[in-house]
């Protein structure tokens, strides 16, 4: 029975007859309000997933603690008491996805200060030649000292530029970045000489130092069709030139864009992979005893499960990075503790895949052992394939 409010008129929308109380004596059709409000469907949408009699809590505390059980019960006719495998995948899934944009991560956010600081603190520059690929203060002394007064830096300027530089150390220090070459005091803009520098990319004999889109559009077509780039070459080598033309000369980073196109479609990608995880545990099982649909069943409430651990590890990972807001040396024990947890649940979800399939297939423990093995493999090297498809698509989605 719905939530809908009761329609005043007593005939039955869907046949017509008189309608005494909630249900149509003749069709059985429920005499309610056809068009409610947006805000009734989501307040009873909300009222019924977390209603303790819903289910909902009993299917959680079934589906996370009880590994294979609700698969099980569901299979064999206890539907009732469980909520719907597809209607709760659907829902953690949009919580998976979307709940990690509302958390934040101290630590990470406290890194990436730093680190903007740390690129606003090496925008010191300087037209002595005498003092480039400077990697400390110490060096940057013993260059001073050894110069004759003339080609020194002026007191002042160097005053700066060695409080400039303690800065940047320190900030290394702390992030434990590794030296790439030294502290070039002397930096160009990108409009600048740098620019000049940029050598362009190389993909092959006949591409040779390509800088832009243009360029590699120009030598692809001049070149006879046995010696060009085969299509998905052509396509992935112009992306990346297009890629590389927009940072070195526009100063266009896609890194965040490469992200947001990477999480907006892995939900896509996921429920892609769901037919294909039933189809290898379809592969291993008897064709007369399990269908394909019991398999389905039970992958919807496996990949549920995932994504509930998944979705509580990113809820740990929040509230243990609290102490990077006060604590700038919290990092490396912040690493060690997420390295533990990823672990913990990574183990557990292993576990949880062994013993659920021995559950509800009741298989001896050793067979049972045998054909996860070998699932996991098989998945794992489909699910490399198939993340291999769905980096180079969301590249070129960029």
């Amino acid at each position: 029975m719905s939530h809908f409010p009761l329609r005043s008129d007593k005939n039955c929308l869907n046949c017509g007859a008189e309608v005494q109380k909630r249900f149509c004596p003749n069709c059985g059709q429920e005499n309610v309000e056809v068009r409610p409000s947006f805000h009734h469907l989501i307040s009873h949408f909300f009222a019924d997933l977390f209603h303790y009699d819903s289910g909902f809590w009993k299917t959680m505390k079934t589906l996370l603690f009880k590994p294979g059980i609700i698969v099980k019960e569901y299979l064999s006719g206890k539907r009732k008491t469980y909520v719907e495998p597809v209607k709760l995948y659907i829902f953690v899934s949009f919580v998976a996805f979307f709940l990690p944009h509302f958390l934040p991560n101290y630590v990470d956010s406290l890194t990436e200060d730093t680190k903007e600081n740390l690129e606003v603190s090496k925008e010191v520059k300087i037209d002595n030649p005498n003092f480039l690929n400077v990697l400390s203060v110490a060096q940057l002394d013993s260059i001073q000292n050894s110069l004759d007064e003339k080609d020194r830096i002026p007191a002042d300027e160097y005053l700066e530029v060695r409080k400039r530089l303690e800065q940047v150390n320190k900030l290394e220090k702390d992030l434990n970045l590794a030296k790439d070459g030294g502290f070039e005091l002397n930096l160009f803009d990108n409009e600048g000489d740098s620019i000049d520098q940029y050598e362009g990319i190389s993909l092959g004999e006949n591409y040779k130092n390509i800088k832009t889109v243009a360029e590699f559009d120009s030598i692809h077509a001049s070149l006879p069709k046995k010696d060009r780039l085969n299509w998905l070459g052509a396509k992935l080598g112009r992306k990346l030139i297009e890629i590389q033309e927009n940072y070195v000369y526009h100063n266009f980073d896609y890194r965040e864009k490469l992200k947001e196109t990477f999480v907006k479609n892995l939900p896509k990608v996921l429920f892609f992979y769901l037919p294909i995880f039933a189809f290898t545990l379809w592969l291993f099982h008897k064709k007369k005893k399990w269908l394909y649909y019991d398999h389905g069943i039970f992958t919807l409430y496996f990949m549920s499960a995932m994504l509930i651990f998944i979705t509580f590890n990113t809820l740990i990972h929040s509230v243990i990075s609290i102490p990077g807001v006060w604590w700038s040396g919290y990092e490396s024990i912040y690493n060690v503790l997420s390295l533990l947890i990823g672990f913990a649940i990574f183990g557990y979800l292993i576990f949880y895949f062994f013993r659920a399939h021995h559950v509800v297939y009741e298989k001896s423990t050793w067979r049972s052992r045998i054909i996860v093995l070998i699932l996991l493999f098989v998945n794992m090297f489909m699910v490399f394939w198939v993340g291999i498809f769905y980096t180079i698509f969301t590249f070129m989605l960029i």
